[in-house]
């Protein structure tokens, strides 16, 4: 469990933490270089956080609570703009940059925290949302690579005015969520 005492110092960790974790990667990371980098002793980084996971956990938790929040409020809708929230999640990205760089630098925190079943579950709902309810097979690769597009562009736009990358991304995603399905052969 974490220890709430001092939000200062929780922060300060979560902060270093997720500097080593986005240049180091979370399994290069250790708590004592951690630790070190703060002036705490091992065990001192301890008291906050049990392990590396509940370190990894505090710091991602935020971003997938806030992706759920965008959900939820885009699914409580009758007829969410596809748009809009498309410009949402780029938002919400952008505004977790750090930590949504932590995620595609190394993946394997995504099994210290389990992010691979809330992917698998926003998979899911950024579907019904973006193309319906029972998307197809096609419908939902193409939900897939409008947001995984949108969210690989940031990652790799980071130096690029986020205004222009954002109206462009969009743009992009709309498209291929809108492409003409007719077979051509």
């Amino acid at each position: 469990m974490v220890n709430e005492r001092n939000p200062s110092t929780r922060e300060r960790i979560i902060a270093v933490a997720t500097t080593a974790f986005a240049t180091q990667g979370f399994e290069q990371s250790s708590l004592r270089e951690i630790a070190e980098e703060l002036g705490f002793s091992k065990a001192a980084l301890y008291y906050h956080f049990r392990s590396k996971e509940d370190l990894a956990r505090a710091i991602i938790v935020p971003m997938t609570e806030a992706f759920d929040d965008v959900l939820s409020a885009a699914e409580a809708q009758d007829n969410p703009d596809r748009e809009t929230l498309l410009g949402e999640i780029f938002d919400l990205l952008f505004s977790h940059f750090a930590v949504y760089r932590v995620v595609m630098r190394d993946a394997s925190i995504l099994r210290a925290v389990d992010l691979e079943r809330w992917s698998g579950e926003w998979i899911e709902r950024i579907s019904h949302i973006l193309v319906g309810p029972d998307p197809d097979v096609v419908e939902t690769v193409r939900a897939v690579m409008a947001v995984g597009g949108l969210a690989r562009t940031l990652f790799l736009t980071a130096t690029m005015p986020p205004s222009t990358v954002k109206t462009e991304a969009v743009r992009a995603a709309m498209r291929v969520l809108d492409a003409d399905t007719k077979d051509e052969s």
